[in-house]
């Protein structure tokens, strides 16, 4: 997935999830633990993929 399609897909899942609670009058503990969840599971996405990415590009570095 690339970076861009990343970014949009997490924004419509965040905004999506923040509809859903605030039609509701109060939070139940399993809503904050899906919010933060797809934070860290978009987060741990982003960092892998910077991860290979940068690993690539490691190998694209010519050795002095």
């Amino acid at each position: 997935m690339e970076m861009e399609d990343m970014i949009l897909n997490y924004t419509s899942q965040q905004n999506e999830l923040r509809k859903r609670i605030s039609l509701q009058n109060n939070f139940s503990a399993n809503q904050i633990k899906l919010v933060a969840g797809v934070d860290i599971a978009y987060w741990g996405e982003l960092i892998m993929n910077m991860e290979l990415v940068a690993s690539k590009l490691l190998i694209l570095i010519p050795k002095r």
